[in-house]
């Protein structure tokens, strides 16, 4: 009989709100993850197809065009009420901002463990950051 793989985690440390939770990056350096750190087979969303996000083309609506609004407006619906995201093109966002945005979300999943759980999610709210099985 082999033996199993373990792994000691270290205790849980505890927010200044006296919340606990464990530094998702401690994780990420071993070889064997713990089943409890793993999500439920029924929580994870098949991959075994790729997703073919719908585009939205935003260079009728932007022209006056009534039926691309209408067509595009119905395509954003049609994504939302299925699986929740589409791809925008002819936006006419700067590609600086764009650029900005992406930075800024590196920066925020960069940052330690410590400076995440200041904005942590609190029960019931959307907002925040929330590491796996943390709340």
């Amino acid at each position: 009989m082999a033996a199993s793989a373990s792994v000691v985690l270290p205790s849980p440390r505890a927010s200044k709100d006296g919340s606990r939770f464990i530094d998702s990056t401690y994780l990420q350096k071993q070889s064997h993850v713990p089943s409890n750190f793993k999500w439920p087979e029924e929580d994870v969303v098949s991959a075994q197809q790729e997703l073919n996000a719908p585009v939205v083309d935003l260079e009728g609506f932007f022209k006056g065009d009534i039926v691309a609004t209408e067509n595009a407006a119905k395509i954003i619906r049609s994504s939302c009420l299925s699986h929740g995201f589409f791809q925008v093109t002819n936006h006419r966002v700067d590609a600086d901002l764009s650029q900005l945005a992406y930075d800024r979300v590196d920066h925020i999943f960069k940052l330690p463990i410590e400076e995440k759980i200041k904005v942590q999610r609190r029960p019931g709210s959307p907002y925040g950051y929330s590491g796996a099985h943390m709340d």
